[in-house]
């Protein structure tokens, strides 16, 4: 097993509660570190557990169905993960600093007293590229809030993006709206961020991401 590359784990798909059985189940599995690809099924524990950030070659990652998540996994420091998809984890509110896993991480602090000096430069997702975010029902926003820092990078090669059926998001993280990476972003079924004014004030900043091609 220790030169397993790929990996689908499908749990029990009935509907019930919180199990946590499923959790420890997924803790002992110990998926090797030479896995590239990973897709979670029908989990239904609350978490994830810690081991998932050990799989440092994991390249592609799909979580669907996982009814009982209240937070994404910490993945940020996955340093090949270059594909995710998320989909019908329905108790998910906000994608926050728990989903990037930077070290150090505090409440943004703007005062001109505080240093970055002394912080060290840090990049989540490094190699990332595609994201797609599916039926996530609850999801409102995303909201990072980490200590200023000059060299700060969050998904420095994202170039595609796919929103779908997200009815309560209306809010996209800044970094997404300054990338000069991004080529290709959809956004379907999300009435809170394709409305064109009011709350769908991102759309004018999406426009003038520069290399964007539709959206």
């Amino acid at each position: 097993m220790k030169n397993l590359l790929l990996s689908k784990l499908s749990f029990d798909g009935e509907d019930r509660k919180v199990n946590d059985e499923d959790e420890q189940l997924l803790e002992a599995l110990h998926p090797p570190p030479s896995l590239e690809e990973l897709g979670i099924l029908y989990y239904r524990g609350s978490i994830f557990p810690n081991s998932l950030i050990s799989l440092t070659n994991l390249r592609t990652l799909k979580i669907r169905w996982g009814k009982n998540c209240e937070h994404l996994p910490a993945l940020g420091k996955l340093q090949s993960l270059e594909k995710l998809t998320i989909s019908d984890l329905r108790r998910v509110k906000t994608v926050g600093n728990e989903f990037l896993e930077l070290e150090g991480s505090t409440d943004y602090d703007p005062s001109p007293s505080s240093s970055s000096s002394s912080s060290s430069s840090v990049t989540a997702f490094p190699k990332f590229k595609s994201l797609f975010i599916w039926k996530m029902s609850e999801l409102v926003g995303w909201d990072y809030r980490i200590t200023r820092k000059d060299n700060n990078s969050i998904m420095p090669r994202l170039s595609f993006m796919d929103i779908g059926n997200c009815p309560n998001m209306k809010k996209l993280p800044n970094y997404l709206l300054q990338t000069t990476t991004m080529q290709r972003l959809k956004i379907r079924n999300c009435p809170l961020l394709q409305e064109r004014d009011g709350e769908g004030e991102d759309w004018r900043k999406i426009s003038h991401i520069p290399h964007l091609r539709g959206i």
